[in-house]
């Protein structure tokens, strides 16, 4: 599950809404005007229809990692944490 936040008009803590979007694996979206909520959601929704796959790790088995270009976390077991799976998203990896 994730957690998106929306602030509407100019009276609401920005950071408050960014944090707690950033921390539940969500989006945070800016709507100047209630009427302009639903292509906010719309937007939220098509982006659950992508999602292939969240909390997605990867581990390789009698290989060393030396090195890693990326910033990517380990999960418990000292596998790979992934980004977010997303139809469509390339990741790019290379072996020496």
């Amino acid at each position: 599950m994730s957690t998106s936040t929306v602030g509407v008009g100019v009276r609401y803590d920005e950071n408050l809404l960014e944090t707690l979007a950033g921390t539940g694996d969500g989006n945070y979206h800016f709507a100047e005007r209630p009427d302009e909520l639903e292509d906010t959601l719309q937007t939220e929704l098509a982006s659950l229809k992508a999602t292939l796959g969240r909390r997605v790790s990867l581990g390789l088995r009698g290989v060393k990692v030396k090195d890693a270009l990326n910033d990517f976390g380990r999960v418990h077991s000292g596998r790979l944490a992934l980004p977010l799976c997303v139809r469509g998203a390339r990741l790019i990896w290379s072996s020496v």
